[in-house]
């Protein structure tokens, strides 16, 4: 009973040193905390640097298709790398990011229907 006894101590001990060395791991996580239940928009690199500049920004980088052409988007010098993608039949492929860049086109805010444009908007004044 005794050795039960200095193992219970030395195990409490070892946890007491843990939860101070690592303090941060041991962290009390608050009951009302809340949760974000709403996806992450990041638009591009490019959409950002105008927002934080203050300068004009067309409403196509935070669209669907302006988002989706973000994530395909990495900032490489190397244009024979591969990327993954989606292709209309639900299947990936790997294709050069070299076509990825060339058949990227911006889409005017003029020429937004209001769907598209309330979309926009909305993730605009998010990011914002």
């Amino acid at each position: 009973e005794r050795q039960q006894q200095d193992k219970e101590t030395e195990h409490e001990a070892a946890i007491q040193e843990e939860k101070k060395k690592y303090h941060h791991k041991h962290a009390p996580i608050p009951q009302d905390a809340v949760i974000p239940m709403d996806p992450i928009i990041i638009p591009s690199q490019v959409a950002t640097h105008k927002l934080q500049k203050g300068d004009f920004i067309k409403l196509y980088y935070f669209m669907n298709k302006g988002l989706r052409d973000t994530e395909l988007t990495t900032h490489s010098a190397d244009d024979d790398m591969l990327t993954l993608l989606q292709t209309g039949d639900g299947l990936h492929a790997f294709i050069p990011i070299a076509s990825v860049h060339a058949k990227g086109t911006v889409t005017k805010d003029k020429d937004l229907s209001w769907e598209v444009f309330a979309e926009a908007v909305h993730r605009l004044a998010t990011a914002m």
